[in-house]
C-alpha cells in the first residue's frame, strides 16, 4: 500500500509539529537529512513514510547490530517542508534495555476539528473501529495518541458506556443486531448460540441488522477484521459490499492468518502482521469508495456514503506487538488496584476459589500487559492510516462520523484472576466508547447511561434513519445526546428521562470444581457453568448481581464506596432496601424486549 500518494494530506493533519529527533532517539547514520527513510512500515516499501511518527523506519546500519528485532526499527520525523516537498530524517528508538518513562513513546497527529454544523450531505460517511478484549479502567488508550486526538480532543467520550455481556460473539452480535444476548438468541460461544463460524449468525437475525440497514439505505459497505468470532471460508454475511472476515484457525493469531476474502479463502503473506493487512484493506476500500463518489455529480442523489465496520484482533490474548515495538514499555506494570491479588472469600466460586498469583503469574499478567500496548500501537496506526486516508479527498472528512469502542473489558491480576474477561464487574463491562464528527462538540463528555445494545440504533440515528421496526431493537439512538437543539424522530417522551440502569448478562461454560477451564499460562481457572449471571448498576454506582440457579449467591456493591467491588454487601442490613430495588429492576429488565428494556428503569 503506498502512502505517497497522499503525502499532500500532512497539510491537513500535521500543523507545526516539529520534524527532529526526540531526546532518547538519535538520526540514522546512513539516511540523510531531506531524503525520504528507506523503508517504513507497516506497508514495507520503499518511500512510504507518509506523515510524523506514525509508521516506523528501517535503517540498514541498525539491522546489522539489531536485537530482539527492535535495534532496526526508529521513527520517521518530519524536519520541514509539506507535501512532495517533505524532508524526513529516520531517528533510531532506544535500545531494547531501555526503560521507558511512563509516556507513550509515539508523538500523535493534530487532526483538524469538526464542523460545528451537520454534514453537508443528507447521508454521512460511518466509520466504526471495534477492537478485541480492550479495556478501559486499565488504562490501555493512555498510549494511543493519534486515537486521543482524534476522538478525545475532537470528539466526544461516553464516560459512562458498558457492554452488555463480556465476551467476544454475544457482544458484537448485541452491536450489529441491537439487542441483548437474550433477546437475540447470542447466549453461548458456540454454533448453536451464532457464535461458531459465521452462517450460524443467520437469518432471519442477520438480514435485520446493521450491515443490512445501511445497504438499504443506499450505503456501500465493508467489513474489514473480526466478525462475531469466527468464520469458514465460503459464507458472506448478508449486507456486506465488502467482506473480509478474520477465518475461523486465526482467532489467537497474529501472523499467518486466513480471512473469508468475498467468499474465497485468503492467506496472509508470511510476516504480513493482521492490524497491518486489516488497515490496508480498509483503506484500499474507502479509498475506492470516494475516488467513485468524487468522481460523481455533487447532487446527493448520485452521491453513495460509505460504512466500514473495521475491527482488527488487537489487543486480543496472544497479544502479538506490532512490529518495531518489542522495546517500548518494558518495565511497566498493569495496574495494582486494591483488589490486584485479592482474596475475596464472599463472591462467587469462581472468584473465591481463585489461588494466589505466583511470581509466574505476576510476571505473565505484566507481560500480557505491555504487550497489549504494543499491539495497541498498530490500532492507533490504522486508525490514523484512516482519518487520512478520508482526509486526502477534499470535504469527506467533514462529512464522516467515527466511533470507537471494543467488544468488551478486561482484567489482570483483580481478585487473583490473571487475565481474561466474562465477570460482572466494571473491569470487564466499562470500554471506551467515543464519537466523532460534523455537528458534535470537540472536547465533550457525556455521563449518561450507554450500552452496546446502543452503537447500532446510533450509527442509524447519524446516518439520517431510524432501524426498521422489524429489527425488534432493544438499544436506543445517542443522538439526542449528541444533537440536544434538533429534533429527533427517536427521542425520549418528554415524560421521561434517559435511562438510569444497565443490564448486564453472561452466559458461562465448561466444567465446574477443579476441571474448570485454565488459562494458557498461569493455569488460574477462567471459566466455569456457575460464572452464569445477570445484573443491573445504577447511575448512583450501585449494582447487583444475581447467579441463580447457577450457584446460590448474589452479590451487591456500592461503587462509589467500594470502586474495585471488593465487599459484598448482599447480607448487609443498611443496604437491604437499595439491594430490593435492583431486584425489582432485574425482574422487570432480565428477560426485556424493545422498549421495555427502555422503560423498565425506575
Amino acid at each position: 500500500m503506498h502512502m505517497t500518494d497522499y503525502n499532500v494530506v500532512l497539510r491537513f493533519v500535521l500543523g507545526a509539529l516539529a520534524g527532529v529527533c526526540m531526546a532518547n532517539e538519535h538520526v540514522a547514520p546512513d539516511i540523510p537529512p531531506g531524503k525520504n527513510p528507506a523503508l517504513c512500515s507497516p506497508a514495507r516499501e520503499p518511500n512510504d513514510c507518509a506523515f510524523d511518527g506514525a509508521f516506523t523506519c528501517v535503517s540498514s546500519a541498525w539491522a546489522a547490530n539489531a536485537t530482539s528485532g527492535q535495534g532496526a526499527f526508529g521513527y520517521c520525523r518530519r524536519i520541514n517542508g509539506t507535501g512532495v516537498n517533505t524532508k524526513w530524517a529516520c531517528c533510531q528508538a532506544p535500545k531494547p534495555d531501555t526503560v521507558y518513562p511512563p509516556a507513550p513513546p509515539r508523538l500523535g497527529q493534530h487532526f483538524p476539528l469538526p464542523p460545528a454544523n451537520r454534514p453537508l450531505h443528507a447521508k454521512p460517511n460511518v466509520v466504526l473501529f471495534l477492537t478485541d478484549d480492550q479495556d478501559k479502567m486499565l488504562g490501555s488508550m493512555d498510549v494511543m495518541n493519534n486515537t486521543k486526538d482524534l476522538f478525545y480532543r475532537g470528539g466526544v467520550v461516553f464516560d459512562n458506556f458498558f457492554v452488555t455481556t463480556p465476551i467476544c460473539c454475544p457482544s458484537r452480535v448485541s452491536l450489529l443486531s441491537a439487542r441483548f444476548a437474550h433477546s437475540a438468541g447470542a447466549v453461548a460461544t458456540t454454533p448453536a448460540g451464532w457464535c461458531g463460524v459465521g452462517k450460524y449468525w443467520k437469518a432471519p437475525m442477520q438480514n435485520k441488522s446493521v450491515p443490512t440497514w445501511m445497504q438499504n439505505q443506499g450505503y456501500r459497505t465493508g467489513l474489514f477484521g473480526k466478525e462475531l468470532n469466527v468464520n469458514d471460508d465460503t459464507y458472506i454475511s448478508p449486507g456486506w459490499d465488502t467482506f473480509f472476515a478474520l477465518g475461523g484457525s486465526s482467532e489467537g493469531h497474529y501472523y499467518n492468518d486466513w480471512f473469508n476474502d468475498q467468499g474465497h479463502r485468503f492467506t496472509a503473506a508470511p510476516g504480513q502482521y493482521m492490524t497491518a493487512l486489516i488497515q490496508e484493506r480498509a483503506v484500499a476500500f474507502i479509498k475506492n469508495s470516494l475516488q467513485r463518489t468524487q468522481g460523481e455529480s455533487a447532487e446527493d442523489s448520485a452521491r453513495q456514503p460509505f460504512f466500514a465496520y473495521i475491527a482488527p484482533h488487537a489487543p486480543h490474548t496472544r497479544a502479538t506487538p506490532m512490529p518495531g515495538t518489542d522495546g517500548y514499555f518494558l518495565g511497566w506494570k498493569a495496574p495494582r488496584f486494591a483488589s490486584y491479588n485479592a482474596s475475596l472469600p464472599d463472591h462467587h466460586w469462581l472468584v473465591r476459589a481463585q489461588e494466589p498469583l505466583t511470581d509466574t503469574c505476576v510476571s505473565a499478567s505484566d507481560g500480557l500487559f505491555q504487550n497489549r500496548l504494543r499491539a495497541l500501537l498498530g490500532v492507533d496506526a490504522l486508525v490514523a492510516a484512516v482519518a487520512n486516508t478520508i482526509a486526502f479527498f477534499p470535504g469527506e472528512l467533514d462529512n464522516t462520523y467515527f466511533l470507537y469502542t471494543a467488544d468488551h473489558g478486561f482484567h489482570l491480576g483483580e481478585m487473583r484472576m490473571p487475565y481474561f474477561k466474562a465477570q460482572p464487574y466494571d473491569t470487564d463491562l466499562r470500554v471506551p466508547f467515543m464519537i466523532r464528527g460534523p455537528g458534535i462538540m470537540p472536547g465533550s463528555v457525556r455521563t449518561e447511561f450507554a450500552m452496546m445494545v446502543d452503537v447500532g440504533p446510533t450509527i442509524a440515528g447519524l446516518a439520517g434513519f431510524t432501524p426498521p421496526a422489524d429489527s425488534l431493537t432493544d438499544g436506543h439512538s445517542l443522538t439526542p445526546l449528541l444533537f440536544p437543539s434538533e429534533e429527533h424522530s427517536d427521542a425520549i417522551p418528554a415524560t421521561e428521562t434517559w435511562r438510569t440502569t444497565t443490564l448486564f448478562e453472561f452466559w458461562a461454560g465448561g466444567p465446574a470444581g477443579g476441571n474448570a477451564p485454565r488459562g494458557p499460562y498461569c493455569r488460574h481457572m477462567i471459566m466455569a457453568p456457575n460464572n452464569t449471571y445477570q445484573g443491573v448498576r445504577t447511575i448512583e454506582n450501585l449494582k447487583y448481581v444475581d447467579f441463580r440457579p447457577y450457584e446460590n449467591i448474589e452479590e451487591a456493591f456500592n461503587i462509589t464506596a467500594d470502586p474495585f467491588e471488593m465487599h459484598n454487601l448482599i447480607n448487609d442490613s443498611a443496604s437491604q432496601g437499595w439491594i430490593h430495588d435492583l431486584r425489582q429492576r432485574l425482574a422487570e429488565l432480565r428477560n426485556c424486549s424493545q422498549a421495555g428494556c427502555w422503560y423498565a428503569r425506575k
